[in-house]
């Protein structure tokens, strides 16, 4: 009986090697695992969750789907458009404005003069009034402005010889600064820092392209190795209750010992709990992946799992030209960009705070015409001034007294009242001015501790631009020797791999010639399953490596042949 049993463990620890040998493919390649034919045994990985659908995806789709679907790329899809929002508002201060202010008063002044009759009090109706434009010059930081004026007062003062008195101007205004705001202005300043940040937000946008990208790169390869662990958890389950069966029937017939089953029962119990971690990673790596490709596909409710199509193939070594790399990186890496941005963002603000120490000296100048046309005043009268006063009259009305009067003694009464006429037919005047306007402020604190804290803040930019291509060289460096590290990792493994089987196949002989327990047969099987682990981990390291030093050398997005102007529209 005993030799029966050995002869059944011996047929079947040869048909175990034989099926593993058999489904190894391209053996000079480190693969990650032997694939099972198709129709030859049930894939083990379907049985976690069996009725959930399953939905195959390649690698470059995940990638397509994730640049559609990821709500975290969603959110930083705004940041150009809100940054050239910013600019075109920054670029706002140069439109030109209309404006106007109009008022209406009614005034009663009471009087007391010789002029004027005693005790009497002078109405005026007020009414006043302009309109313009005006507005700022890019670059120069010109002022100009165009202003029509108009004034409608209509008065009982006896002295007036137009009632209602309209006067109208029309005025040119240019004011232009010397020192202080000359271009460094502070309309000027925005629109310079604006057009920085507007191509920053843009290098952030690729920064976290180049990021997301890598994100689901990383995920698929995590996915695909959980996968692969769950399989060879699964299947040294398998073989830990083969050996728990094998056990038992040897312990039937007095092989061996209860202790021998006991150390089998032992080994099941381990590798049920390796299953189970094995599959709860499985479905951590399900949820990342999903949520990166599918975005709002992830669900409380599991509804579907997406099985990787892609296995990771080292077939040779990826030789690197470490000066190469980091050149190339200094030129696509869009870190780098920004902090140039914030180089040249600084540059501008301490300009702009140099511009602010300066005294104000602004040049302004004026050009205009101002009119004046009305009716005769009603209530004017010509002063009395004989000493003689008539009781009810103090004067005669203008109308009368107005062509008696030598010329020159109103001015241009000949030209500017008529008295066969209502109506005061008007004159133009041109007038013009030129200023200057100078101040200095004492002291000026503010804006010279402004313009120390920006040089401050613009050599603080230029040192971080250079902490930036440190970290840059550090990363290429780490990347290329991480892969490196990375192969010679896969063939260790695999060689430790094939000693592992190897050992595992000749202790099961020595168990079948009583030379061994079923112990030392878990030992065995144990470490084969850790060669297993160790090879599809080197696997997915050296993936995950290549795309490190992809995105290091910042030229992933030319890998995978992603435009940004396509991927940029907002969904």
């Amino acid at each position: 009986m005993r030799l029966v049993a050995s002869v059944f463990f011996v047929l079947a620890a040869l048909l175990s090697t034989a099926t593993r040998s058999s489904g190894q493919a391209n053996p000079g390649l480190p693969i990650i695992m032997n694939p099972t034919a198709p129709g030859t045994e049930v894939d083990i990985v379907k049985q976690v969750e069996p009725e959930t659908p399953r939905i195959p995806l390649a690698l470059r789709e995940a990638i397509e789907l994730g640049l559609k679907n990821g709500l975290a790329l969603e959110v930083q899809r705004y940041g150009p458009y809100i940054a050239n929002e910013v600019l075109e508002s920054a670029w706002g201060a140069y439109d030109p404005e209309l404006y106007s202010d109009y008022q209406y008063s009614s005034t009663d002044n009471p009087v007391a003069s010789l002029l004027t009759f005693p005790n009497s009090s002078i109405l005026e109706r007020d009414l006043t009034g302009e309109a313009g434009l005006r507005g700022i010059l890019p670059f120069s930081s010109t002022s100009y402005g165009i202003t029509y004026g108009g004034r409608r007062v209509q008065t009982t003062d006896p002295l007036s010889l137009l009632s209602p008195e309209i006067r109208t101007s029309l005025v040119f205004t240019v004011s232009q600064p010397l020192l202080r705001n000359l271009i460094w202005n502070q309309p000027w300043t925005m629109v310079k820092t604006s057009q920085v940040g507007s191509r920053a937000a843009w290098d952030e946008f690729r920064r976290q392209l180049m990021d997301t990208v890598q994100a689901i790169e990383n995920d698929y390869w995590f996915l695909v190795a959980s996968e692969e662990q769950l399989r060879v958890a699964n299947k040294s389950l398998e073989s830990a209750r083969a050996l728990l069966d094998q056990t038992k029937t040897q312990y039937d017939v007095g092989v061996v010992s209860k202790v021998d089953v006991t150390e089998a029962e032992a080994g099941v119990a381990s590798r049920e709990v390796n299953v189970i971690t094995a599959k709860n990673n499985y479905l951590f790596r399900q949820d990342q992946l999903i949520d990166l490709v599918y975005g709002a596909g992830l669900r409380p409710k599991l509804e579907f799992l997406v099985e990787p199509t892609d296995p990771p193939l080292a077939e040779s070594k990826y030789e690197v030209n470490l000066d190469m790399a980091v050149e190339k990186a200094f030129s696509e890496r869009p870190e780098l960009a920004i902090a140039h941005d914030e180089v040249e963002r600084q540059q501008y603000l301490v300009q702009y705070a140099k511009s602010q120490r300066w005294p104000q000296l602004d040049v302004v100048g004026q050009y205009g015409y101002q009119g004046l046309t009305g009716q005769p005043s009603k209530d004017c009268v010509i002063p009395n001034f004989t000493g003689t006063f008539t009781p009810g009259q103090t004067g005669s009305p203008c109308a009368k007294f107005i062509p008696q009067l030598p010329p020159g003694s109103v001015p241009n009464s000949a030209n500017i009242m008529d008295a066969n006429q209502d109506f005061f037919s008007g004159r133009t005047g041109l007038n013009w001015s030129l200023k200057g306007v100078f101040s200095v402020p004492i002291g000026n604190n503010t804006a010279y501790h402004n313009l120390e804290r920006t040089q401050l803040e613009f050599r603080r930019a230029n040192a971080q631009t250079k902490r930036t291509e440190q970290d840059i060289i550090l990363d290429v460096r780490n990347a290329v020797r991480n892969l490196d590290s990375a192969y010679e990792g896969i063939e260790a493994s695999e060689r430790a791999r094939i000693a592992a089987e190897e050992q595992l196949r000749a202790e099961r002989i020595r168990l079948e010639h009583g030379e061994s327990t079923p112990f030392n047969v878990l030992l065995r099987e144990e470490q084969l399953v850790s060669a297993e682990r160790d090879k599809i981990e080197a696997l997915r390291v050296y993936q995950n490596s290549a795309t490190a030093l992809d995105r290091a050398q910042g030229t992933i997005l030319q890998s995978h042949s992603i435009v940004i102007q396509d991927v940029s529209t907002l969904r």
